[in-house]
């Protein structure tokens, strides 16, 4: 069995309409300390012959920003919580991911990155996955801190209904202003953490 057919396997409905995917597992513990998997999906054309990994980190950032934008929204109904931070964090993201989308045309159009060594590729590779690792924070979300991704989570109040920025969503659908802005702050440093790690990718591509 494929992990994309493992059932305990969860997909995003987001993703889930993805052509090609290139799939990236976590297993974390549940409340029960039980383990199930969690996989970040990326779009791209993938084969097994490809010397770079397909990440669009574009897409990512569109998603951000969508989710940003509904987390404005909300925020707007009650005017305690500014999520502008999280806006432009998103827009920081978006130009790294579009720097990186750059690079990364030029040099395989040129044909300069198919002409890395093994370890070059490895190198850039490693960093390629690891970026989606870096929506993690140790401390994890509040009331459960098994859980470590900001972008994506089971929603606590919801049977574990997936909640997209739950930090944040969930503290303001809750009506808990103090934590929506923790939650705010954490993220922001998430997203420009990642937006850091990409442009030293970008330094990879080129």
């Amino acid at each position: 069995m494929s992990r994309l057919e493992d059932p305990t396997i969860k997909i995003h409905p987001d993703i889930e309409s993805f052509r090609r995917r290139a799939a990236f597992q976590v297993s974390m513990p549940d409340k029960s300390g039980k383990s199930f998997a969690w996989i970040c999906l990326i779009q791209g054309d993938f084969s097994a012959d490809a010397p770079v990994l397909p990440f669009e980190f574009t897409n990512l950032a569109d998603t951000v920003g969508r989710y940003a934008d509904e987390l404005e929204k909300l925020a707007k109904k009650h005017g305690k919580v500014d999520v502008g931070p999280l806006k432009a964090a998103q827009q920081t993201l978006m130009k790294s991911a579009q720097a990186y989308e750059q690079a990364y045309q030029q040099s395989a159009a040129s044909g300069v990155i198919f002409q890395r060594d093994a370890a070059q590729l490895h190198t850039l590779n490693k960093m390629l996955y690891l970026s989606e690792r870096v929506l993690m924070s140790p401390e994890g979300l509040p009331r459960r801190p098994w859980f470590k991704h900001h972008l994506y989570a089971p929603g606590f109040y919801t049977g574990y209904g997936i909640k997209t920025i739950p930090f944040v969503r969930e503290a303001l659908e809750q009506q808990q202003w103090d934590e929506a802005a923790r939650g705010v702050q954490v993220v922001q440093r998430q997203l420009i953490a990642l937006a850091y790690h990409i442009d030293s990718t970008t330094q990879l591509a080129k």
